[in-house]
């Protein structure tokens, strides 16, 4: 598409529009990656800017199973042999040695 800021306001509405269905590997998995990516990723860009967000628990558990399997993410392989557990939620996978983290805060 080029830069979007050399198209017009039609322009970019058009290739929105034009794209409202995914298509390509994403799909592969039933949407699974742009959710974990869109989870994980806005909490990247709002704690620096001191706007963080409390993701409710259930959308949490959601993403944290999904991550496990998504590929980019590489979770699953890394946690293979560990019993991995949420510290602030009741989320738990796997069976082996406990692996737990404190929640990050801003």
């Amino acid at each position: 598409m080029g830069e979007a800021r050399d198209r017009s306001t039609a322009e970019l509405l058009d290739r929105l529009r034009s794209h409202l269905e995914p298509s390509g590997p994403i799909t592969i998995f039933g949407g699974v990656i742009p959710l974990v990516d869109a989870l994980i990723h806005h909490q990247d860009i709002r704690r620096p800017l001191g706007h963080p967000r409390e993701v409710p628990p259930e959308r949490l558990r959601v993403v944290l199973d999904l991550a496990l399997k998504a590929p980019p993410v590489g979770a699953g392989k890394r946690a293979a042999g560990l019993r991995v557990e949420a510290s602030d939620l009741d989320w738990s996978h796997g069976e082996g040695p406990r692996c737990e983290a404190p929640p990050k805060r801003s």
